[in-house]
């Protein structure tokens, strides 16, 4: 479970006695903001526009699409193209997030039936980011065990 109250008390802390706060610190933070339940897509947000003033990485990214997991599809595709506008570089990790995020955290089953299944549970809109995401992560050679599945659903 993340604790969002002990992890910004942490980084105002830092901030306070003027110690070093690196990126991995926010990215710290942000991730307790993603494992909190429900996820706090807000102070998620707040703490990622703390951060922009600094060097983003891909494990920033990665924690924030988990942090919307429940988030409007907008939200979610706006971190997608900030994260190619920034130029950071996409991995595996934050291909796979996005993937599970965009079909709202949902657990991908392996079995193609299932798949289906939940895909036909999906909007539209959702399903078109999830095709478009897919197709950019395989161009970049990230795709994942998880990813992989839902490509062939969506074939």
């Amino acid at each position: 479970m993340g604790d969002i109250a002990r992890a910004a008390e942490g980084l105002d802390y830092m901030i306070q006695n003027n110690l070093t706060v690196e990126v991995h610190h926010f990215n710290s933070a942000i991730n307790a903001c993603s494992k909190a339940d429900p996820p706090s897509k807000s102070a998620a947000t707040f703490l990622f526009k703390q951060l922009c003033d600094r060097d983003l990485n891909t494990v920033t990214y990665t924690a924030l699409v988990r942090a919307h997991r429940l988030a409007k599809l907008e939200d979610l595709s706006s971190l997608r193209k900030q994260m190619q506008i920034r130029g950071v570089q996409t991995d595996r990790v934050f291909a796979e997030n996005y993937v599970r995020s965009l079909l709202r955290g949902r657990s991908i089953p392996y079995a193609p039936p299932r798949v289906v299944a939940l895909l036909a549970e999906t909007s539209e809109d959702r399903l078109r980011e999830v095709r478009e995401a897919i197709r950019d992560f395989k161009r970049m050679d990230c795709m994942t065990a998880l990813c992989r599945p839902v490509e062939r659903a969506l074939s």
